[in-house]
C-alpha cells in the first residue's frame, strides 16, 4: 500500500488500531487454545502483520509490540467469554448448545460451525477444562478486602465498619 494512502497519527486513528486489533483477534486466533499466552508467537506474528495493512506500524519495537500483544490477550479474554456466556444459555442440554452457535457479530465473520463444535466438544463440556465453583457471598467479601495469609485488611474504611456492625450488638 502507497504510504500516503494509510491513516495519519491522530486520536482517531488510535481508536481504529484498537478496534482493528480486536478484529484481527477475533477473526484469526485459534480457538483450541485456553488463553492467547498459549498462542505461538508465530501465530501472533502473522496476526500483527494484518495491522500493516492500514497502519504503519513497527512491529520490531518493543514497545509496540507490547500494547499489540497486552490488547490481543484482553480482547480474546473477553471474547471467550462472551462465547462462554452464550453456551451457558443452552449448557442444560449440550446437543442443542452444540447445535446454537453464537451470532456472527459475536463469533466472528470467519469461523465455521465446526470451530464452535470443537470449544462445546473440547472446551466447554470437558471438566478439566472447567473452573471451580462459583465463590459465596462470604468468600467473595474476604477476596475484596482481607488480603489472604495475613489476616490484614485491604480498606480501612471497610475495617471500621465490619468492626462497629460486630460490636454494637
Amino acid at each position: 500500500m502507497d504510504p500516503s494512502q494509510k491513516l495519519m497519527a491522530t486520536f482517531e486513528a488510535q481508536k481504529l488500531f484498537v478496534s482493528e486489533i480486536g478484529l484481527i483477534t477475533c477473526n484469526k486466533a485459534p480457538l483450541n487454545v485456553l488463553g492467547m499466552k498459549k498462542v505461538s508467537f508465530e501465530t501472533k506474528k502473522y496476526m500483527a502483520l494484518g495491522l500493516q495493512f492500514m497502519f504503519d506500524v513497527d512491529l520490531t519495537d518493543p514497545d509496540i509490540w507490547k500494547f499489540i500483544t497486552d490488547h490481543m490477550h484482553s480482547t480474546y479474554k473477553e471474547w471467550k467469554a462472551k462465547l462462554h456466556r452464550h453456551y451457558k444459555q443452552y449448557a442444560s442440554d449440550p446437543d442443542l448448545a452444540r447445535e446454537t452457535p453464537t451470532p456472527e457479530k459475536i463469533f466472528g465473520t470467519r469461523r465455521t460451525l465446526e470451530e464452535w463444535h470443537y470449544l462445546v466438544d473440547m472446551l466447554y463440556t470437558n471438566e478439566q477444562c472447567q473452573k471451580g465453583e462459583n465463590p459465596t457471598y462470604i468468600s467473595n467479601w474476604n477476596n475484596m478486602h482481607i488480603l489472604k495469609g495475613k489476616s490484614m485488611w485491604i480498606n480501612e474504611a471497610a475495617e471500621i465498619k465490619e468492626v462497629r456492625h460486630t460490636y454494637t450488638y
